[in-house]
């Protein structure tokens, strides 16, 4: 993204027996919305524990919310690829990402990937890690 991202969320999220380590950024920068994300899911199937990884560096949505007692990082991002254990399981997913902040040192955030099977990641829970807003944006595609 050449320059600083309008929002970036950098940490992890835990929710029961599942976390999400990942970096993201959303930016709309007088046209369609750019940003990342890419990290990995840390969560407990049944029979063991398993890790996926994910990625995509196209953002269908970027916001972010930025006033004296909140600040607020979303983004949706398309044609994410989804592995585990290193091995493509599902290609074309939708990522969706919030960060929302409680107070001065508390953050809660949740991330959902989708995959076009109808199989879901959801992780929803304490964000630990760095939230930046630089300023409050939404910018989307023109239909």
């Amino acid at each position: 993204m050449g320059t600083l991202p309008d929002g970036s969320v950098n940490g992890a999220i835990t929710g029961g027996d599942t976390t999400a380590s990942f970096s993201a950024g959303v930016s709309c920068f007088g046209g369609p919305p750019s940003g990342s994300i890419n990290g990995y899911i840390t969560t407990f199937t049944g029979t063991g524990t398993s890790k996926f990884t994910f990625s995509s560096s196209n953002t269908e949505i970027a916001g972010t919310l930025l006033t004296s007692s909140l600040q607020f990082v979303e983004g949706k991002y398309v044609n994410v690829t989804l592995k585990k254990d290193g091995v493509t399981v599902c290609s074309n997913c939708v990522a969706i990402l919030t960060a929302a902040k409680l107070t001065s040192n508390s953050w809660v955030g949740s991330l959902s990937i989708i995959c076009p099977d109808g199989k879901e990641l959801v992780v929803f829970g304490v964000f630990t890690g760095e939230v930046s807003v630089l300023k409050q944006v939404l910018c989307k595609p023109l239909l």
